[in-house]
């Protein structure tokens, strides 16, 4: 008859044993279970990564789409869109080899100026977004505007005078100039100083002044 120490011990192994494969059934069914839900969340990350790839692809489509449309409209109407006819269109490679700026983006300044286009069309028309489009006229108009300023030249008197429209010439011959006055309307500002500086009472609002002045032939 084995005594109750051999007895204790054999059940003290037993039981060791049973709790081993059981810790170890537990921890396989934990690394199983594990390893089947990273391979569901790589699959989601994989399938959410090509729509949102598919996503961009069709927006940059659009956008190209939407950038040839408008590109097309302005070349094929001009004086509609920018103010420019067709003859002049060396302007914009004029302008851009002395800016770098390509000739999308001075078409967007020009068509803003000449149809006071809201940035939000702008971003519709050319693929763009509207902040991107407001950040583009900001930077480029100064340069645009220091390019063309060199071309507005005043000639002389005598050649004034030769070129005087023949409605001139018998009472208005010694005319140099006509001048007018154009306003943009503005934000309000926030200073009061400001404010009373750029107040308009034909426009009845806060505006920018500009003093024009052309020849009597134009």
């Amino acid at each position: 008859m084995p005594s109750a120490s051999k007895i204790h011990r054999k059940l003290l192994v037993d039981r060791s044993d049973s709790d081993t494969s059981l810790c170890s059934q537990s921890i396989y069914q934990q690394s199983s279970h594990s390893v089947q839900s990273l391979e569901l969340k790589s699959l989601s990350e994989g399938r959410s990564l090509n729509e949102e790839e598919v996503i961009l692809e069709k927006n940059n489509i659009e956008a190209k789409q939407a950038l040839d449309n408008i590109c097309k409209k302005i070349k094929a109407k001009p004086r509609l869109y920018i103010e420019i006819s067709n003859n002049c269109y060396f302007f914009f490679n004029l302008i851009e080899n002395n800016t770098n700026i390509s000739i999308v983006n001075i078409l967007l300044c020009l068509k803003k100026i000449r149809l006071k286009t809201t940035f939000s069309e702008l971003s519709d028309q050319f693929g763009i977004s509207a902040s991107y489009a407001g950040k583009i006229f900001r930077k480029c108009i100064p340069m645009i505007s220091d390019v063309l300023e060199t071309l507005i030249v005043k000639p002389d008197k005598i050649k004034i005078k030769r070129s005087l429209p023949i409605a001139f010439r018998h009472h208005y011959n010694k005319v140099n100039c006509i001048i007018d006055r154009f306003e943009i309307e503005i934000e309000k500002p926030s200073k009061s100083v400001n404010q009373a500086l750029t107040w308009s009472e034909y426009k009845k609002g806060n505006t920018i002044k500009y003093l024009i002045s052309s020849t009597p032939n134009g």
